[in-house]
């Protein structure tokens, strides 16, 4: 009797703990905004010494979306 006894608590705190975990179903997603937002643009200050990094800025605004002015 012992035995049912401690095989039965077990067998409900093995279901105690996966109805903890239950999955909850994800909330819808919110809508998508009507118009982009505006790029970001940074403008860099330096001397004539960057003139050989104007070619990246192509680069830069593909990879991240951000828009230099030298």
């Amino acid at each position: 009797m012992n035995r049912i006894l401690k095989n039965f608590c077990a067998s409900l705190m093995v279901l105690a703990l996966m109805a903890c975990g239950k999955n909850e179903p994800a909330p819808a997603a919110p809508a998508a905004p009507a118009a982009p937002p505006e790029a970001a643009v940074f403008k860099v200050l330096a001397t004539s010494d960057l003139r050989d990094a104007l070619p990246l800025e192509a680069m830069v605004e593909k990879a991240t979306g951000v828009k230099l002015n030298f």
